[in-house]
């Protein structure tokens, strides 16, 4: 199967296949590769391309129920949802190892481990992420270098995950950076441009440039627009992307606001204040990955109000008196 089978019509799944002989079973109990142990009578079905295939495609109904109940990216951790994405996401553990016990590398390999990590880091589930990132960077992504595919949005995903997960240091993700095979020509690609002029801000602090490289017209030059289709499989990274730049915004955020607290006593955030239009963008609090999320300064300020970080002047409307950094 052609990997350019990526929107969501592509993929109808039919819940029951003959397996082995002409047995029938729903796809939702085919055993997996690595619990089997070679006990079950299916328990190399996943070994089979087809029904590899076959399971993708089950997969997918599964992916876009979860679409249709849920907003796409939203980061709301009520268990039903939580439960629906873990659900979705076990399912494609199955599939990879059914895949890497059969040896597949072509591109229907490379969709399904694309998929499952840029789904895990929307989904926000990370203990996945550490098998599927070696198997899909150091063989899949190299070997299926001569598709049409660009495989730069999965690498820029992959970079951000780092610069999230380990910030503030950047050794992980200048080692996976250095690391890349050739093959991928990812320095030659807009986006190995960008994410280093974006880490070169966070090393050195450069929150105007930091600001201006991580707002939406910048991410959709590079990438598309966030409020393309969010069911289309070729929207998933786009919103992994969208969700990651977020996450980096709240990891800056502290340290600068911490260099803030330390340099200022008092804050003059009234309506149209020049500081107030100051302390948005230095904070960068305009929102990336929803697109009704508007930047609030003041709701931002009454939660760090609570923390015991800044608190209410007296008799001036809009006026924040800091709490030193102890």
């Amino acid at each position: 199967m052609s990997s350019s089978r990526s929107t969501r019509g592509s993929w109808h799944g039919r819940a029951t296949r003959s397996v082995t002989g002409d047995l029938k079973r729903p796809m939702e109990y085919i055993p997996s590769v690595s619990r089997s142990s070679g006990l079950d009578k299916d328990g190399d079905a996943l070994k089979d391309f087809k029904i590899q295939e076959e399971y993708r495609e089950f997969i997918q109904e599964k992916l876009n129920d979860v679409w249709e109940r849920f907003i796409p990216g939203d980061k709301e951790t009520d268990k039903p949802r939580m439960d629906a994405q873990e659900n979705v996401l076990i399912l494609f553990r199955k599939l990879r190892e059914g895949i890497y016990a059969s040896g597949r590398k072509d591109g229907f390999a490379s969709e399904v481990y694309e998929t499952s990590f840029h789904l895990a880091v929307l989904f926000n589930v990370h203990r996945q992420i550490g098998s599927i990132i070696p198997h899909l960077f150091v063989d899949l992504l190299p070997a299926n270098a001569s598709n049409e595919k660009d495989p730069s949005i999965t690498i820029l995903v992959c970079l951000l995950y780092h610069l999230v997960t380990e910030y503030p240091s950047q050794i992980t993700y200048r080692h996976f950076l250095h690391s890349l095979p050739s093959a991928l020509k990812f320095e030659d690609t807009p986006a190995y441009a960008w994410i280093k002029n974006l880490s070169q801000s966070l090393r050195t602090r450069n929150y105007v440039n930091f600001d201006l490289s991580t707002r939406h017209f910048a991410l959709a030059d590079l990438i598309g627009d966030r409020n393309s289709d969010p069911t289309s499989i070729q929207h998933v990274p786009r919103l992994a992307v969208y969700s990651l730049i977020d996450s980096l915004h709240f990891c800056n955020r502290s340290t600068t606001w911490t260099v803030l607290r330390s340099a200022y006593r008092e804050l003059s955030c009234h309506s149209e204040s020049e500081t107030r239009a100051w302390l948005t963008r230095t904070l960068v609090l305009h929102p990336v990955a929803s697109p009704k999320a508007v930047a609030d300064l003041d709701s931002w300020l009454e939660s760090e109000s609570a923390l015991g970080h800044v608190c209410r002047k007296e008799g001036i409307a809009g006026r924040w008196i800091v709490c030193k950094v102890r």
